[in-house]
């Protein structure tokens, strides 16, 4: 008997007569349902035909697969420009920028009296990386002693008040403005 699955069609004595040797469909239930489809009305059997269509092989996994690697890949570049812009030389100059404030602030901290209680405004680099700004900090007697002027290069600091105020001043002209 051929098979009404897989038309296959066993040579003598092959197969249990039963079921199918090539796809092992049981006779009896492939003929049921092929009874039972040539039953149903035209419109109901193309429905069913339409409900039991497989999903989409493996062209369509191809795809699939194919998009996701596709978006994986922009993700990774994106990362990899990211982290290279961040190397640009204007992140550089910036890094340069904040250590060159950390330095200051520190060159003016060692010459405070309670560098704890230092409080800065106005900071800006002048001419050749000296930083200049104000500092309000407490003095022998607990008080603030009101803002400040200060300059502050890699060799140290000068606050208003340590020497004269027209060297000061000059000084002030020179580096910061």
């Amino acid at each position: 008997m051929q098979c009404p699955a897989c038309r296959y069609e066993p040579a003598e004595g092959e197969g249990d007569g039963v079921s199918c040797p090539s796809c092992q469909v049981f006779y009896h239930k492939v003929l049921a349902r092929q009874l039972e489809e040539a039953r149903k009305p035209v419109a109901q059997r193309k429905a069913t035909a339409m409900k039991r269509k497989q999903p989409p092989g493996p062209a369509w996994l191809r795809l699939l697969k194919l998009f996701a690697f596709s978006v994986l890949m922009l993700v990774f570049l994106f990362g990899l420009v990211t982290c290279v812009m961040r190397d640009t030389p204007s992140s550089v100059s910036q890094t340069n920028e904040l250590d060159s404030k950390i330095a200051g602030r520190d060159n003016v901290l060692n010459r405070l009296r309670d560098p704890d209680s230092a409080v800065f405004a106005g900071e800006r680099l002048g001419e050749n990386g000296v930083l200049c700004g104000q500092v309000n900090a407490k003095n022998g007697f607990g008080g603030f002693t009101g803002q400040k002027r200060f300059i502050s290069s890699g060799s140290g600091a000068l606050i208003e008040g340590d020497i004269d105020l027209v060297s000061f001043a000059a000084a002030w002209q020179k580096a910061c403005d």
